[in-house]
């Protein structure tokens, strides 16, 4: 079975949308027996529409926890000489700009700050050092990504909070 890898703060964000994930399949479960119970339900129009929408939140729910079936957690190593997931990084793209994010691990709610590991940027920069130059596939086009500084974990927030980017 594949793994999927998280921060402990990325699997405390999975577990709380598979809870918010129970409640509304709940809720729209009740909403589907009350309009049944007051009509023949596949004449009922909110009948039919509940019906739609418990199917769309039942396999929403079951894919979310498959994937916590798969999760492991990991801490991220204090380091930076390496990146890793939990380390920060800026970046110089070939156009001259700069980005600092932080590598992580999968993500349920993606923020601009933060890529995942799995993503093609976060991909590419697992392993590089400072100085490295990577190249990203975006479309038939390469960019070039320059590593200028690798930040350690404990360091992130204050690195993502000075100016730039």
């Amino acid at each position: 079975m594949a793994i999927t890898i998280f921060t402990h703060n990325g699997l405390l964000e999975l577990d709380s949308l598979i809870e918010k994930n129970k409640k509304q399949l709940s809720l729209i479960t009740k909403r589907k027996g009350e309009s049944a119970a007051g009509q023949d339900g596949w004449h009922d129009e909110g009948y039919k529409s509940a019906n739609v929408e418990e199917m769309m939140w039942s396999k929403h729910l079951r894919e979310l926890q498959e994937l916590r079936q798969t999760a492991v957690v990991i801490t991220p190593e204090e380091q930076n000489d390496q990146v890793k997931i939990g380390n920060g990084v800026l970046l110089k793209y070939s156009d001259g700009t700069e980005k600092k994010y932080i590598i992580d691990g999968y993500m349920v709610n993606p923020t601009t700050d933060r890529v995942s590991y799995g993503s093609p940027t976060g991909g590419v920069l697992l392993g590089c050092h400072e100085g490295d130059v990577v190249r990203l596939k975006i479309d038939k086009n390469y960019i070039a990504i320059t590593i200028i500084k690798i930040i350690a974990p404990s360091k992130t927030q204050a690195f993502l909070s000075e100016g730039g980017n």
